[in-house]
């Protein structure tokens, strides 16, 4: 799990001694892991075991909590739909990965070893994300989805955005990327976005939720790409 001062948006060290687990098994009430002891793996980073039991179930969820004064405790983006574990495995951790969609568009591909989605994922951002780096076509690091060209619309008049929302914490934080729309042919369309690093280098420390809307020929809004994945944004 992830610890910050929301203040300074800084991770927050030294806290293991204060940190607790609980975990609520298919919609079940949260109860405490039986590992009470956090280990610190670097600055604001911290990990729990947790026993096969713990993560058997069809939706696992984690929730992490500090008895110090002031700080955020978040647990990074696990995916509660999907816990696989052999049956003498124990984890240590949050189980991490892409997530179930709400279904918006299926069509997502995968683009972008380094930074972006598969197939399998539909379209989730896999690696936690650094303030303050480019993220550059040139460098091989842009964010890029294709998807389905939404009837009605040509790639050539449309326009994208990508939105990152702050999950948690006492800021509303948003910020919105505007990206660029090429026509892919087969009624498909890549949606491709740079984020500069003055752009990044505004983004609080926290998790993220993300989506990605078109806007068409006459103005119309349409999401593209939501997941119930949050993404991380974090320091250097």
């Amino acid at each position: 799990m992830l610890v910050f001062d929301p203040e300074t948006g800084l991770l927050f060290g030294g806290d293991a001694a204060n940190l607790s687990c609980e975990v609520s098994i298919d919609h079940g009430t949260p109860v405490v892991i039986a590992d009470t002891t956090a280990v610190e793996v670097r600055t604001g980073y911290y990990r729990f075991s947790l026993s096969r039991a713990e993560t058997n179930g069809d939706n696992v969820r984690f929730y992490g909590a500090s008895s110090t004064s002031g700080v955020v405790v978040i647990v990074p983006g696990h995916d509660p739909q999907t816990v696989v574990l052999s049956a003498a495995s124990t984890v240590s951790g949050s189980t991490s990965g892409g997530s179930v969609p709400f279904g918006l568009d299926q069509s997502v591909s995968y683009e972008n070893a380094a930074v972006v989605q598969d197939g399998a994922n539909a379209g989730d951002i896999l690696i936690e994300l650094i303030i303050g780096d480019d993220y550059l076509a040139t460098n091989g690091r842009s964010f890029d989805w294709t998807v389905a060209q939404p009837p009605g619309t040509t790639a050539a008049a449309s326009a994208c955005t990508l939105t990152f929302r702050l999950a948690s914490g006492c800021s509303a934080f948003s910020i919105s990327i505007a990206g660029t729309v090429t026509d892919e042919g087969l009624g498909t369309a890549k949606l491709s976005f740079d984020i500069t690093d003055t752009q990044s280098a505004t983004i609080p420390v926290g998790e993220y939720f993300f989506f990605v809307t078109m806007t068409g020929d006459a103005g119309q809004v349409i999401t593209k790409v939501f997941t119930e994945q949050l993404v991380l944004w974090r320091g250097k």
